[in-house]
């Protein structure tokens, strides 16, 4: 039972910072083509 849940939450946590890295990324593609300063600082905090 606790390699069942280990391995879920191991899972849940890969997700959601695989879904973060796409969404930092896209955010500062997105920034950075329409010319916003600092973009990458806005990607990474935002």
């Amino acid at each position: 039972m606790g390699r069942e849940v280990s391995r879920t939450v191991t899972g849940y946590l890969t997700g959601k910072l695989v879904i973060s890295v796409i969404c930092g990324t896209l955010t500062f593609v997105v920034l950075a083509l329409t010319g916003v300063p600092f973009a990458a600082v806005i990607a990474l905090t935002g």
